[in-house]
């Protein structure tokens, strides 16, 4: 008789946040039982028997024990997960519509750790899946069809309010617009991408609140 194996069962991936969310949770339910155990043992001791006392006692040890141990794991958790949340690369999206430009900018980035998410000429498209993405670096030009560039700034502040917006200008008259839209560095067309990639990324490394100016 041929038996038909079961399909194997299907168990959700809980993301880092649902898993920290529910160490938590129960964390907080045993330091609960565990304040209850101790307020029932110390109602009880003035008329509990020798026998029941060394109970109780175990059961407090035990309880302690336990304690520790989920202690010494809490401790070990918010470690790994400063570690993962601290190693993983910034993220950027390009939108900009000269390839020659997107591909160098997109290396120069990669070499200052970031890791490149998607490059879009269309400002539509840039828009859509930045939302999507949430990158922690976005970069834009001015003249972007669809979407211009400085609408785009104005509804990233509203859709990436984490991102760091960097807009190409045109010339200097471009760059008070788009500081007003929300851009956290502006920068002309004669900066080279080696130079404007590395700048980029110190600027956000830094998380400094002025903005960057590159002419």
């Amino acid at each position: 008789m041929q038996v038909t194996p079961l399909p194997d069962p299907v168990v959700p991936r809980r993301s880092e946040l649902e898993i920290l969310e529910d160490q938590l949770a129960g964390m907080r339910a045993w330091h609960a039982a565990f304040r209850r155990h101790l307020e029932q043992d110390q109602r009880t001791a003035v008329e509990a028997t020798r026998e029941m006392r060394l109970d109780a006692r175990r059961r407090v040890e035990a309880l302690q024990r336990t304690q520790r141990a989920l202690q010494d794991r809490a401790d070990r958790s918010v470690q790994e997960s400063h570690a993962i949340l601290h190693a993983r690369p910034a993220r950027a999206m390009l939108v900009h519509r000269n390839e020659w430009l997107r591909t160098k900018l997109s290396v120069g980035l990669q070499i200052e750790g970031l890791e490149v998410l998607g490059e879009f000429a269309d400002g539509a498209d840039g828009l859509g899946s930045a939302i999507a993405e949430q990158p922690d670096l976005l970069v834009v030009e001015d003249r972007l069809p669809s979407v211009s560039g400085l609408e785009l700034v104005r509804q990233a502040q509203h859709y990436l309010p984490r991102a760091l917006v960097a807009a190409q200008v045109e010339d200097e008259r471009g760059i008070a617009p788009m500081l007003e839209a929300g851009a956290r560095a502006v920068f002309s067309r004669r900066v080279p991408p080696a130079l404007l990639a590395q700048q980029i990324a110190g600027h956000l490394r830094n998380a400094a609140a002025e903005p960057l100016l590159l002419t």
